[in-house]
């Protein structure tokens, strides 16, 4: 990835595609990391249960090479980043943005709701950071939810630590809101147009929390 946030509150860590938050958050947010450093499971496409490399490496090595080459050095990174970002401001925001089909019959029955908001059940970030990020969330044309399916994961579990002044909050984007229906996964360039201001004012909404120590 490029440059850590140095002058922002918030670390976004970024599994999902990049270009719909293209269109100027200015020194507010940053990236960190890409597709490549997601954590988890590698040996398999969760979209079409097609294994990835087949007989060519043993699962074991494969996990061996993830987590030597990406997944240590991008931890290191990610609580480096967020220390700074503390130093500075008193707090920091820690957004693990992800981006998941609609519908994965292998994983879960039905069809997800477009916007899935996590935060361990409360225990990741204060109260009023999720409030905001819920009311940004404005568009009638897209449903919510909070702490349903997707509660956050290790990154979030992991560094969303309130009392520490550290807040991690997870979005799980349905890969409806901006992708064709098609096994290509094209991305739509009308989704994409019509969910791009409701990501930004997602992002502006926890920026713009007050969560200053008293």
């Amino acid at each position: 990835g490029g440059d850590l946030v140095a002058q922002a509150h918030l670390v976004w860590v970024q599994h999902l595609e990049v270009r719909l938050f293209f269109g100027g958050f200015g020194d507010s947010v940053g990236q960190l990391g890409g597709a490549g450093a997601a954590f988890g499971e590698v040996h398999r496409d969760c979209r079409t249960s097609v294994e990835l490399f087949g007989d060519f490496l043993d699962r074991v090595d494969v996990c061996v090479v993830v987590a030597g080459e990406n997944v240590v050095p991008y931890h290191l990174q990610l609580a480096a980043a967020l220390t700074r970002i503390k130093q500075k401001f008193g707090y920091a925001i820690l957004f693990d943005a992800h981006s998941i089909r609609a519908q994965v019959p292998m994983f879960f029955e039905g069809t997800l709701p477009d916007f899935n908001l996590g935060t361990n059940d409360g225990k990741a970030c204060a109260a009023k950071l999720l409030q905001a990020a819920q009311h940004a969330i404005s568009d009638i044309n897209y449903t919510q939810i909070s702490n349903g399916r997707f509660k956050g994961g290790y990154i979030t579990r992991s560094y969303g630590q309130p009392s520490h002044h550290v807040h991690a909050f997870q979005l799980e984007l349905s890969q409806a809101t901006y992708m064709q229906d098609t096994q290509d996964y094209a991305l739509d360039d009308k989704k994409c147009a019509q969910v791009k201001p409701q990501l930004k004012a997602l992002i502006e909404a926890l920026v713009s929390c007050n969560l200053t120590p008293q």
